[in-house]
């Protein structure tokens, strides 16, 4: 078999670009693994068996088997393209025996890590970030092989035989190096694109209750029954506590017209409720805040942090506008009474789910009653960041 150093230029020039988007997926996969659920044992644990401090839920059976499915997929098209870089390579047959057995049994533990880090296998997540990282080092000594065959070794040949300059490939050759590098760069470079912090919570409250002045912050710690009542409500957990801002206008003169001496004041007027909440997204979670009325409808939905690379299209107020009114007995539900955004799915669901977790906690702990240990309301300044 010819290896790079006997092969025509243009040929050591497609491989050469084949190198660097592995390069480039390589890059992606740990960029999308970092937003996803972080990069330590700790991190994925919490991903898949669920950890309310970090806002994120135990996965379904469905969505372990399907993780486990797609390392397997796509780590066997990655098998299958190292596979014919690596033939083409100097190196010895014992070397590439040696890299494509290891990549092999590495794919079959990357594909078995979900479900075990899912069953609570002790030291489950270590292996499995191990055998991504073992992974991730065989594709890197595949592209340096690739790399000194086609470059450092150019035009000095191999075993006797002229090599031919990949560098020295006239306009082909600089194009797809250039087209190769770019395509290295940017998949990596575009994670971020949709991802960053929108508002602050102030801000957000002053676009849902403009006219809103004062607050009051009232801490809710749902005892037993109550957190029992609402999960079976919403069917997932509920986290404590829970931090909820009432909103009032500020006081009013009363009394006759002109003012004089027997003009009051009227007590603050509330005008409706705030909570910041994160849901789950497809990686990361999703910062919202949901204003709901004194009527318990949705005054208005903003979101303050969207982390995920795309799908940000839910921060767009032609969406958001689709929650106002919405009360508890709406579905919430999509393409039931919500339009979905296409490629943002798991995001539209995570804002049905704070949507719905909103109204129900602010229904059940504010209707008919007034809150236990009711204080006189601050300036919203002064409280809220």
């Amino acid at each position: 078999m010819l290896t790079l150093h006997r092969l025509p230029r243009a040929y050591r020039v497609l491989y050469l670009g084949i190198a660097l988007l592995l390069g480039a997926a390589l890059l992606s996969h740990w960029a999308r693994l970092s937003l996803r659920h972080g990069v330590t044992p700790a991190a994925v644990e919490a991903w898949y068996r669920g950890d309310e401090t970090a806002m994120l839920f135990r996965k379904t059976g469905v969505e372990v088997a399907e993780d486990a499915w797609m390392n397997l997929f796509h780590h066997t098209l990655a098998f299958l393209v190292l596979g014919g870089l690596l033939v083409r390579t100097a190196a010895t047959p014992r070397t590439k025996a040696a890299l494509g057995a290891l990549f092999g049994a590495g794919t079959l533990v990357s594909a078995a890590g979900p479900p075990l880090v899912w069953w609570a296998v002790p030291g489950a997540a270590t292996v499995y970030l191990g055998a991504l990282a073992a992974l991730s080092a065989i594709a890197l000594a595949v592209s340096w092989l690739v790399l000194r065959d086609a470059l450092l070794r150019r035009a000095a040949g191999h075993r006797g035989v002229r090599g031919s300059d990949v560098l020295a490939a006239g306009r082909l050759g600089r194009r797809a190096t250039v087209v190769a590098t770019f395509l290295a760069v940017w998949p990596a470079a575009g994670l971020e694109a949709q991802a960053g912090v929108y508002l602050t919570e102030r801000e957000a409250i002053r676009e849902v209750f403009p006219a809103a002045r004062l607050v009051v912050t009232d801490t809710i710690r749902p005892d037993s029954a109550a957190a029992a009542a609402l999960e079976q409500a919403l069917g997932r957990p509920i986290e404590s506590p829970v931090v909820v801002r009432r909103l009032y206008l500020p006081p009013e003169p009363s009394g006759p017209p002109g003012g004089g001496t027997g003009q009051r004041l009227r007590a603050p007027r509330l005008v409706g409720y705030s909570l910041v909440t994160e849901e789950r997204g497809k990686y990361r979670p999703i910062t919202m805040l949901i204003g709901v009325d004194t009527a318990f409808r949705v005054a208005g939905v903003r979101i303050l942090v969207y982390r995920e690379p795309r799908g940000g299209e839910v921060a767009r107020q032609y969406f958001l506008r689709q929650y106002r009114g919405k009360g508890v007995g709406d579905p919430i539900r999509l393409n039931r009474d919500i339009i979905n955004i296409s490629g943002a799915t798991i995001s539209v669901h995570s804002v049905n789910a704070g949507v719905k977790k909103t109204l129900a906690l602010i229904q059940h702990y504010y209707r008919g009653r007034e809150p236990e240990g009711s204080r006189s309301p601050l300036p919203l300044e002064e409280v809220v960041p």
